[in-house]
């Protein structure tokens, strides 16, 4: 799983400039996160095999999600309390279960450049 991590204030949503081209679900992803200063949360299996929308233009952080990843398959949880966003597709969603074996994420390569962080090694995996 890559955790691309900032602070998220819980007052009005601000409306942010956006400009997130068309790529890989896990690529937009970390542009979404740079941009915008928050929290994503994303199984890079799945996400690396996605192509995402174009999102150009001043929307609030939610509305930028829902353009990105409209008509793909997956969908955005955000945590009420942390106010973090966990993309991920129906069938892992908390609500449908536990995941199956082969649906399992898996991680890359640390990529702290874009504050990003693999939580994939097997360090972590022992939690």
């Amino acid at each position: 799983m890559f955790i691309a991590a900032m602070s998220l204030g819980f007052a009005a949503e601000p409306r942010r400039a956006f400009d997130v081209p068309a790529t890989t679900a896990d690529k937009s992803l970390k542009y979404f996160s740079e941009q915008s200063g928050l929290e994503v949360i994303f199984p890079t299996r799945v996400t690396r095999e996605i192509t995402t929308k174009p999102v150009v233009g001043t929307m609030t952080d939610r509305q930028a999600l829902d353009a990105m990843l409209a008509d793909t398959g997956l969908m955005v949880i955000q945590d009420p309390k942390t106010g973090a966003f966990t993309v991920t597709t129906p069938a892992a969603s908390p609500k449908n279960g536990p995941r199956k074996k082969n649906a399992e994420p898996s991680g890359g390569p640390n990529n702290k450049s874009h504050g990003v962080k693999d939580d994939s090694s097997p360090s972590a995996k022992k939690k």
